[in-house]
């Protein structure tokens, strides 16, 4: 075997363990037919049985795997040859029976060779033909009572019938080996798409801003990933004389392509001219057509915020994206409509309506990404809006942002029953100081 890689040798002798296992149990059960008979028990059906036992167990139990595994498999097949045809010699011979007697031997020695052929050893199968050939001729040949049997009986039918087996073997050896090797290939590959996930995770990671603090701005994000990179990303824009803008978008799909559209995303949004970041139909609308002019095959949803310190005000602009949740201090929590639609498409000019309001020390918002209400619970129903809108106005009188996120993360866990998320989640809670 030329050019074979460490997955499939491994693959190979963990088949081969498989096969000993399956082995142990099947060829007993089979071959046990044979003591229906009144056996008269010889030396050699013993210890052929005992070999047979030893090798399989030996082959079975090592929890390190290694070559040895087909020297002992051949033997164990050698052994229980050399059983079922002690034990076939041993069969009273009357003439009632004589031919069902015959049958039943040629029968056992046929299901030994397709047996062998599902091992992955190609030549087992081969190997085991060859001797039940040669044991069946010399059996035929030299029992006494199988001389008045026809000639047709005796050679003819059995031979064709181990023949076809035979080539019934090779073709299920080489439909297993196939199979071997293809696995081994899609693990390597598998290997490879891990290490590579993990490497674009680690740089779709770095993406994210490392902004732990911003001035005049209390801050918590929950991330959850459907795949280990996803279509959901956010960034912080340091603005001249301390503002700041907050873009969040969710790329349609999870996986590969949404991150890297999402990473180009984030390019854009670094890149963008200054003016562009204090307008949010300017920014959106610009991303816009450079999505359905250059990356036609994606779209977003994307909301962006300008928050101006010194004059308190927020400007809001949002691109088909869930709608942006206000509390002014001490009050409910509610939702902000606006005006807007897909990123990708090129539909409108202006994409986007802003809005612009007022805010005051001690306001709270909270902006999200659909996964994060998509999830179903045990009825079939959707948390949606409405349901996210209750669990933060239940929460709304904890004081501390990160106590609140953890509830808000509990209590959507708690509505679907499970902690995992259906599609990219994510969500970032404010409080303005």
């Amino acid at each position: 075997m030329h050019n074979i890689s460490k997955a499939q040798i491994q693959e190979e002798l963990e088949s081969e363990k498989r096969f000993s296992l399956f082995s142990f149990y099947t060829q007993w059960a089979v071959y046990c037919i044979f003591f229906i008979f009144k056996l008269e028990l010889n030396v050699f059906i013993i210890i052929s049985g005992i070999l047979f036992f030893i090798f399989r167990l030996l082959a079975i139990l090592p929890k390190n795997l290694n070559p040895r595994i087909y020297l002992l498999n051949h033997l164990s097949s050698i052994s229980i040859l050399f059983f079922f045809t002690a034990c076939f010699t041993s069969i009273p011979r009357n003439e009632t029976h004589l031919f069902i007697n015959w049958q039943l031997y040629y029968i056992a020695l046929a299901f030994t060779i397709i047996h062998e052929s599902m091992r992955v050893h190609k030549y087992a199968f081969l190997f085991i033909s060859f001797l039940s050939f040669t044991i069946y001729t010399i059996i035929a040949l030299t029992l006494d009572d199988f001389f008045s049997v026809p000639i047709t009986y005796k050679f003819f039918i059995p031979y064709l019938f181990l023949i076809y087996c035979t080539s019934l073997g090779y073709y299920i050896n080489q439909f297993k080996r196939k199979a071997i090797r293809y696995y081994a290939v899609l693990l390597q590959d598998k290997i490879s798409v891990n290490r590579d996930m993990g490497l674009a995770r680690n740089v779709h990671e770095s993406l994210f801003p490392q902004i732990t603090k911003i001035k005049g701005l209390k801050f918590e994000v929950f991330r959850k990933s459907h795949n280990q990179i996803g279509g959901d990303f956010y960034d912080f824009i340091q603005l001249r004389e301390g503002n700041i803008g907050i873009f969040i978008t969710d790329v349609a799909g999870h996986g590969y392509s949404s991150a890297m559209v999402a990473a180009m995303l984030k390019v854009m949004v670094s890149t963008l001219p200054y003016y562009l970041k204090l307008d949010p139909t300017g920014l959106l609308g610009y991303i816009d057509k450079k999505l359905s002019t250059e990356i036609k095959s994606h779209h977003a949803t994307a909301l962006y915020i300008f928050i101006n310190f010194l004059n308190q005000t927020i400007l809001l602009g949002n691109a088909g994206h869930p709608y942006f949740i206000y509390a002014k201090k001490g009050e409910e929590f509610k939702e902000i409509e606006t005006f807007g639609t897909l990123l990708g498409f090129g539909l409108h000019d202006p994409i986007v309506e802003t809005k612009e309001f007022k805010y005051e020390s001690g306001d709270r918002f909270f902006i999200y990404t659909d996964g994060l209400i998509e999830n179903m619970n045990e009825k079939e129903e959707l948390l949606e809006s409405t349901g996210l809108l209750k669990i933060l106005n239940r929460h709304r009188n904890i004081t501390n942002l990160k106590i609140l996120k953890e509830k808000v993360i509990s209590d959507i866990s708690g509505f679907s029953g499970r902690a995992d998320f259906t599609d990219d989640a994510m969500f970032l809670a404010f409080e303005i100081e």
